[in-house]
């Protein structure tokens, strides 16, 4: 989900901070199994900044085609940053 004022303020990021909250990761799915957790914020997917939901979904649907065998997520965690390396089951 898009980052409201309430998360800004919550992790003391700048109130012009854009970015995405993740807000559920599904037990045992690939996400989960990688570590991505619920809480984390995305600062860069692919290392493009992803500010909201429709640039999310053009840059999923991209890789989605492309299918890469890693997917890099580098996000804010509490005080700390991380990088999650996903590796997706992509669909036939």
């Amino acid at each position: 989900r898009e980052m409201t004022y309430m998360d800004r303020v919550a992790r003391e990021l700048p109130l012009e901070h854009e970015g995405l909250v993740v807000s559920d990761v599904k037990l045992g799915g690939w996400a989960n199994v990688s570590g991505l957790r619920a809480g984390d914020v995305i600062a860069l997917l692919q290392d493009q900044e992803v500010k909201s939901i429709r640039e999310f979904k053009k840059l999923v649907k991209k890789l989605a085609a492309e299918k890469p065998k890693l997917v890099k997520f580098f996000v804010l965690r509490g005080r700390s940053t991380a990088f999650v390396f996903v590796q997706p089951d992509w669909p036939e």
